[in-house]
């Protein structure tokens, strides 16, 4: 149950970051799909970054992109014992 409500946590602090720093919709949700928003490759190295540096975790472009949403991203970083 602890790693659901981390999941949630994260998830709630990395849709910002998508929303701001890849320059999409404010309505982008949790489970929207990155293709979808056309993000290129230059926006996910940016966003990978961010989230290195916000939560302590190496995350690449290239598991960002494997990830393909922010519900998945938040799944990749609480198992790789990300802290918010």
């Amino acid at each position: 149950m602890a790693l659901m409500n981390q999941i949630e946590t994260l998830s709630a602090e990395i849709l910002p970051l998508v929303a701001e720093k890849c320059e999409v919709p404010d309505e982008v949700a949790l489970d929207t799909a990155f293709d979808s928003l056309d993000l290129d490759s230059l926006a996910l190295v940016e966003l990978s970054v961010q989230l290195t540096k916000k939560f302590g975790v190496e995350v690449t472009d290239d598991e960002l992109f494997t990830a393909g949403s922010v519900a998945r991203v938040a799944e990749l970083l609480a198992t790789k014992g990300a802290h918010s």
